[in-house]
């Protein structure tokens, strides 16, 4: 995948422990272009690992024309505590932009692949 885009869904972790909030959240998920997911042999609601050399994290993928091809996108604010160990800033590097010095957490390249033998929707 050529690029990596977050978006924003939750902007802190003080209510994550609601069960209500937790189950209107929903599952972390991944979303990827319809051409991208077939390249790759994947299916919409497949348990897949998100990874690059940083690290890795699970979530269930969303097939979708609402993204540009060569791009995967995710929503902020799953706290990795709460999804499995890990989420998107697992994959995200721990520098600064050359211009500017700000963050990068809103991009980085991935690639997703499917989790062997996993049919089960990511929790």
């Amino acid at each position: 995948m050529r690029r990596w885009s977050q978006q924003d869904a939750v902007q802190n972790t003080q209510f994550a422990n609601n069960p209500e909030l937790r189950r209107r959240a929903g599952a972390l998920t991944v979303r990827m272009h319809t051409d991208d997911a077939r390249a790759r042999g994947l299916s919409d609601g497949q348990p897949v690992r998100v990874g690059n050399d940083r690290g890795s994290f699970d979530a269930t993928l969303t097939v979708s024309d609402e993204v540009r091809p060569g791009v995967a996108a995710t929503t902020k604010g799953h706290w990795a505590k709460l999804a499995g160990g890990a989420n998107a800033n697992a994959v995200v590097a721990e520098r600064a932009t050359d211009l500017g010095g700000g963050p990068v957490f809103h991009d980085t390249r991935v690639e997703i692949t499917a989790i062997p033998d996993r049919q089960e929707t990511v929790k």
